[in-house]
């Protein structure tokens, strides 16, 4: 049943939950050097909130569950890849979907070379990072098989190392 109070058009777009959410608000409080108190019951989301699904863990802005905006065509998310050295032996490749970190990878300086060659000549590289970053949204977190789907995409037969000839 739709709601009709705090929830309405509120609805999980990946299991169907309308029953409830964790999404972050903003709230008003008194403040003593002994603690908070909320003042009064009033607290403010939008469609920029952190919005949580907990029935199958889908989260990210409560835009995407909101159902009024779901015929909206969404912005195109922006990504950008950084690999940085800090003279030790082993890189760390950051994935951030704008100026937020979404993933962390350290890898040692003969795992990043072919990477940074490939990438530096290749726009496939790219490709398929942005293609596991999405599915790594689609599944709310990183998990055990989204990486292996990243080494598979980057390392395995047909993949972008062996197209680009980096192998």
């Amino acid at each position: 049943m739709p709601n009709t109070n705090c929830l309405q058009g509120i609805k999980c777009p990946k299991c169907g939950n309308e029953a409830s959410f964790r999404i972050e608000a903003s709230i008003i409080c008194t403040v003593t050097d002994d603690g908070s108190e909320p003042t009064g019951d009033h607290h403010y989301w939008d469609e920029n909130s952190y919005a949580h699904c907990p029935v199958c863990e889908t989260e990210g802005k409560l835009a995407i569950f909101m159902t009024a905006l779901a015929d909206q065509p969404m912005p195109p998310r922006q990504y950008a890849i950084g690999v940085h050295n800090d003279d030790g032996d082993c890189y760390d490749i950051v994935i951030k979907q704008g100026d937020r970190p979404i993933a962390t990878l350290i890898a040692t300086e003969g795992e990043v070379a072919p990477l940074v060659e490939a990438g530096n000549r290749y726009g496939t590289l790219r490709d398929a990072a942005v293609e596991i970053i999405q599915d790594w949204q689609e599944l709310s977190k990183v998990t055990p098989e989204a990486i292996a789907r990243l080494q598979a995409a980057l390392f395995g037969p047909g993949g972008v190392l062996e197209k680009a000839g980096a192998s």
